[in-house]
């Protein structure tokens, strides 16, 4: 049964007149009971019939306040689109006043990113999910081709993509050879819970459960948002390589759909064309910010996603 709003309940004044009625009705019928019937139906009645003008009020003061509330929302919101209009007619007097409006508006892009991208870190909708990817692939900080996070314990990694479809985000278990396991259709309105539930089931049926107690698919969706916030803190800083990001190893390689490219350094870029030019594991292992192992398995996973045209 679904939960009413505050405006599909009865009026403070139709509940009022309810309570009373009710509380008539009980003294009068405790004329005709006998007993201590005839004592508690007449106390109840005369408590009803005191209490009706309190929640009267007291409903009356409850949809003022909501008004209030609603009315200093709707203040901010028109306050604040003033204040842009207004700087917005603010002539530019100077360079300066122009670099200033271009940065302060590139920063408030930024941090509607951000924001978004952090979301994903409590328990966040369908919604939520969707509007990230959807949103992050728009600006090119993932790839079109949906983003990889890691299923700890699975030997799985797990692709996040968007649909056309608001309704519709796809969750696809690949082995780290990008070779799919299971992909599953997340739609309005299962809930979060629930897809991780199957996507559990799917991996037990494919011996790939990893015990009980130990499945953590939130592990996924914090890395989820940390991939969104490497691309996107890369780009704040005006670095445009690192960009179509499909995974992220340990945090330190990110694999593009171009590109190995170390985090630290994403103007250093090894074009995945490039993969069987040279003993690459060992050339990154001379670099004091290489992290080698990390690199070794990026490779890995690199070519294999290349090789199957999953980038």
């Amino acid at each position: 049964m679904s939960e009413q709003s505050p405006d599909d309940r009865l009026s403070p004044k139709e509940l009022a007149i309810s309570i009373t009625v009710v509380g008539l009705f009980m003294v009068g019928i405790s004329a005709a009971a006998e007993g201590w019937w005839s004592a508690a139906l007449l106390e109840v009645g005369a408590a009803l019939l005191l209490a009706a003008p309190l929640v009267f009020l007291a409903r009356r003061l409850e949809r003022r306040v909501k008004d209030v509330e609603r009315g200093e929302q709707a203040t901010q919101t028109a306050v604040a689109g003033l204040a842009a209009d207004i700087e917005s007619t603010v002539p530019v007097r100077s360079q300066e006043d122009l670099a200033a409006r271009i940065n302060d508006q590139a920063l408030g892009v930024t941090n509607r990113y951000r924001e978004l991208y952090e979301a994903l870190r409590q328990l966040p909708s369908h919604d939520d999910i969707w509007t990230a990817l959807h949103d992050a692939t728009e600006a090119e900080h993932i790839s079109a081709n949906g983003v990889r996070t890691d299923l700890p314990i699975t030997d799985c990694l797990l692709r996040w993509e968007w649909s056309d479809d608001p309704r519709t985000v796809t969750l696809t278990a690949e082995r780290p050879d990008a070779r799919e396991v299971c992909r599953l259709e997340w739609r309005v309105p299962e809930t979060l819970e629930s897809v991780f539930g199957r996507l559990g089931e799917a991996l037990r049926a494919q011996k790939l459960w990893p015990g009980d107690g130990a499945f953590q698919p939130m592990r996924a969706l914090q890395e989820l948002a940390s991939t969104l916030e490497t691309a996107l803190g890369a780009q704040a800083l005006g670095d445009e390589t690192l960009r179509d990001v499909v995974q992220v190893v340990n945090g330190t390689w990110a694999i593009t759909d171009r590109a190995l490219i170390p985090v630290s350094r994403p103007h250093y870029t090894i074009a995945l064309s490039r993969l069987q030019e040279m003993d690459w594991v060992r050339h990154i292992s001379g670099k004091p910010w290489g992290h080698p192992d990390d690199f070794a398995y990026a490779l890995v996973l690199a070519g294999h996603l290349r090789d199957k045209g999953r980038l």
